[in-house]
């Protein structure tokens, strides 16, 4: 999967220590086969896989009960933000418990 790709290319140029929690949800294609080649190159990706759909608000809340990180962070596998974005969030991330990004308010957010 390019996003996952793309993920991790820039976590590592970040030189974070993180993990990628991929939470499946009953998909009928080869979506878990891909992440199971991606997970033989990179212990750093864990998959969550359900047989059941469990709707987004549930795949969320199971990954973030998975995160093992001191910081969670999370993305739409269609990465509808680039992961730099990310650093955005991070400036905010000791003054608050939780920090939120929006594409709709992106010209109210210091560059």
């Amino acid at each position: 999967m390019k996003s996952i790709e793309r993920l991790i290319e820039y976590c590592n140029s970040q030189n974070w220590d993180y993990e990628v929690v991929i939470v499946e949800g009953g998909s009928t294609d080869a979506t878990i086969n891909v992440i199971h080649d991606l997970i033989s190159k990179d212990n750093r990706i864990k998959l969550i896989s359900n047989k059941e759909r469990l709707g987004k608000g549930r795949a969320i809340k199971r990954g973030v009960f998975t995160a093992e990180k001191k910081y969670i962070g999370y993305m739409d596998a269609d990465l509808s933000a680039d992961p730099s974005e990310l650093n955005r969030l991070l400036l905010f991330i000791d003054q608050f418990d939780i920090v939120i990004g929006s594409r709709i308010l992106r010209g109210e957010l210091p560059q």
